[in-house]
């Protein structure tokens, strides 16, 4: 948990960083009302990492995955496919 809100933390606040050396496509997934990593970082992320994906799921916090369980696996499992 807390290498993920290292690379978060880097991300959002150095305007210059890029994830350049991600090559491969990455799901990024939040609630929209996560109020422990604000979901605007997530907008963020998904802007800095090349062929990244955002999921924002409506009415939901920092644990999205939990609370749409079946959508986040529909979800998961068709970005896996792709």
């Amino acid at each position: 948990m807390r290498a993920c809100a290292d690379v978060l933390v880097a991300i959002v606040a150095q305007p210059e960083f890029t994830q350049a050396g991600i090559k491969q496509p990455t799901l990024v997934v939040n609630g929209s009302n996560d109020v422990i990593m604000p979901t605007i970082n997530f907008f963020i992320m998904e802007q800095k990492i090349p062929n990244a994906q955002l999921i924002i799921y409506p009415d939901s916090n920092h644990g999205t995955q939990h609370q749409y369980p079946e959508l986040f696996v529909e979800h998961a499992t068709l970005f896996l496919n792709g």
